[in-house]
């Protein structure tokens, strides 16, 4: 009897800590905020930005995500004039880390008015 009672409750810790387990466990976070900056787990630091929309990290490496307009068609996007990919119209898109510098993101082709992030040790 005791033998069953022990097996059960370690199926329930189990089953209990599952949620929790996976609430941890996030392979792409995505920030919450637009313009805002957030630590990451592994303390470099994330900033969300969109069209018109400016955010700052406070460290660098800097992983920034961008808010693609929502232009009915996939999307080109530049960071400082090179080309970072093509992508769904309307999402948030992981651009990437970037490093001591401004970072200008753009939308070639379109009206579409650009984005910037600035990063510490940036003299512009």
């Amino acid at each position: 009897m005791r033998s069953k009672i022990a097996r059960l409750g370690k199926g329930a810790v189990a089953l209990l800590s599952l949620p929790l387990l996976s609430a941890c466990v996030t392979m792409n976070p995505q920030p919450t905020a637009i313009g805002g900056s957030a630590p990451r787990s592994d303390g470099f630091l994330t900033v969300s930005v969109a069209p018109g929309r400016s955010g700052a990290c406070s460290g660098t490496p800097c992983r920034i995500y961008y808010k693609t307009p929502a232009l009915g068609q996939d999307v080109n996007i530049e960071a400082n004039g090179f080309k970072v990919g093509s992508f769904p119209p309307d999402t948030v898109v992981d651009l990437g880390d970037y490093s001591h510098t401004r970072v200008r993101i753009t939308v070639p082709g379109t009206d579409t008015p650009a984005a910037y992030v600035n990063m510490p040790n940036d003299s512009r």
